[in-house]
């Protein structure tokens, strides 16, 4: 007759699963495949790109996803985060875009997002970055290619540069468009004064991120 096994008493169940869980929870922050806060999120994304510590200088969102723009003299970085139920790229510390500061010119920084709707067929840009050059006032993003057929249509972008405040100099502009069309993204920034006039042009063509989320989303 085999001895009658003993089953572990609830409370040791507990304790291991509560540890074997904790545990779990510790590797992926330690490997830097979940984030409990923007912060852990920033420094993951750091950590991926390669860029070094950066700060925060302005927050937007798509949905209702923060959007955290941080930068150092090396690059800036777009990393997104929100801490929900479902694993995915708002909490697993992975940059939208990281751009490389060392080819910029003196002054100027920029680069753009697109987020597609499956569900709605839209689609969400973000025009987003620095300027520091006398007499400037806005951008404007165009795309100097000829679109290939009537089914492209090439997208403009435009920014006001605040003057004051805290976020002087930076701009973030959104704007969301209808679905059925094919865009064709930016390629070069001008920045103008306040009458309109050019002061200097800056390529867009690698800074660039992109994404698909439902941005009605609301879980």
């Amino acid at each position: 007759m085999k001895p009658k096994r003993v089953p572990w008493p609830r409370r040791k169940k507990t304790l291991v699963w509560s540890l074997t869980a904790a545990l779990l929870v510790v590797v992926l922050m330690a490997g830097h495949f979940l984030c409990f806060t923007p912060g852990q999120a920033i420094r993951a994304a750091e950590s991926h790109a390669g860029t070094g510590p950066t700060q925060v200088v302005m927050e937007g969102a798509v949905g209702n996803v923060p959007l955290y723009l941080s930068q150092n003299h090396r690059a800036w970085m777009v990393t997104p985060f929100r801490l929900g139920l479902f694993y995915d790229w708002r909490n697993n510390g992975q940059p939208l875009m990281v751009i490389d500061r060392s080819g910029d010119p003196v002054g100027v920084t920029a680069g753009a997002l697109h987020f597609w709707d499956g569900n709605s067929d839209q689609s969400q840009f973000h025009l987003l970055g620095y300027v520091d050059l006398p007499g400037a006032a806005s951008v404007v993003a165009r795309c100097t290619h000829t679109a290939p057929s009537s089914e492209y249509t090439a997208l403009e972008l435009t920014a006001a540069i605040p003057q004051t405040g805290e976020t002087a100099g930076y701009f973030w502009e959104t704007v969301t468009l209808p679905g059925g069309t094919t865009y064709l993204h930016p390629d070069q920034l001008t920045v103008l004064d306040q009458a309109g006039h050019p002061l200097c042009t800056y390529d867009l063509t690698n800074h660039w991120g992109y994404a698909s989320y439902p941005l009605s989303e609301t879980r």
